[in-house]
């Protein structure tokens, strides 16, 4: 499922976070781990440019543990497009591959 489509420049370095609180469909179910298996270069795939300082899990609008915050996304080469690949698992053992896209474009 892709969670969502981001633009950034090569020297943006910020967070980038998801609201997960729609795909949880009971109340009582929270996200309880994640992890980021890949970073692939759409265009060009030798391109490893794009890198990630973690992800983490955490309290969405108030809500316990519905949230991703994707860690600073580094570098990336203009013009190039990235899926980031990851998974997450809840506290009710439900697990949903994820995936977002980068399209990095110097302005």
């Amino acid at each position: 499922m892709i969670l969502g489509k981001f633009t950034k420049q090569p020297a943006d370095k910020k967070f980038y976070d998801i609201d997960y609180r729609p795909w949880l469909n009971e109340i009582t179910d929270t996200l309880f781990s994640v992890a980021v298996t890949s970073i692939v270069c759409l265009d060009t795939p030798s391109d490893t440019s794009l890198t990630c300082e973690g992800i983490a899990i955490f309290a969405y609008g108030g809500v316990p543990l519905t949230g991703l915050r994707v860690g600073r996304m580094i570098d990336g080469t203009p013009g190039q497009q990235y899926k980031l690949t990851g998974a997450v698992t809840t506290v009710g053992t439900q697990v949903d591959e994820f995936e977002l896209i980068f399209k990095i474009k110097d302005y």
